[in-house]
């Protein structure tokens, strides 16, 4: 199980310095993209990021709705 936690400007830093928006290698599932995107459809902070088979398991901490509440914790597959 590979974890990675990345805000997205360092997802974004990390696109950059490799050059390129390309595939991963053959046999890697990269879900840099796919974190960023529901990073932004929530409007919240990147967690965590993970694989599991050719899914992207997005953990997000998402604002409480209304003046005192809470945020919460929103997980969400991805296929790629």
């Amino acid at each position: 199980m590979l974890v990675v936690a990345l805000s997205p400007v360092g997802a974004q830093a990390q696109n950059e310095q490799n050059g390129n928006n390309d595939s991963p290698p053959t046999g890697r599932v990269d879900c840099r993209n796919a974190a960023l995107r529901a990073v932004d459809q929530s409007g919240g902070q990147l967690l965590s990021v993970r694989t599991s088979g050719d899914q992207c398991v997005v953990t997000i901490l998402v604002p409480g709705n209304g003046d005192n509440a809470r945020p919460r914790k929103k997980t969400v597959q991805i296929s790629r």
